[in-house]
């Protein structure tokens, strides 16, 4: 499970794994998914995709680059089974990245 934290302190917890595209075709670098979570604070928006070819930082690896939507992923990191990708937060973002939408994620 993992926690996420709103705007005004409330929770959302989300279980459920990411399935890692990155380790059926490492070369990839267009895939689509759902966001199977969101959650936001006043810097940043945190997806959980139910899928992704982002790699995450891991083992002294930095997270792989690019964008969901168009709009930048900052960072991407693992606990357990589910990746979280955090976006820069801004007022499209927030409206474009919702729970349930089919987004298209490009990696770098």
């Amino acid at each position: 499970m993992t926690d996420f934290k709103g705007l005004q302190g409330t929770q959302e917890r989300i279980s459920g794994v990411t399935i890692k595209m990155y380790d059926e075709d490492a070369y990839a670098t267009e895939f689509s998914a759902e966001i199977v979570g969101v959650s936001k604070d006043n810097e940043c928006i945190y997806l959980i995709l139910d899928r992704t070819l982002f790699f995450p930082e891991e083992g002294g690896q930095s997270p792989d680059t690019g964008n969901i939507e168009g709009f930048e992923a900052v960072d991407v990191q693992i606990s357990g089974d589910t990746i979280t990708h955090t976006i820069r937060y801004g007022e499209e973002a927030e409206s474009t990245l919702i729970k349930g939408k089919t987004v298209r994620g490009h990696v770098n």
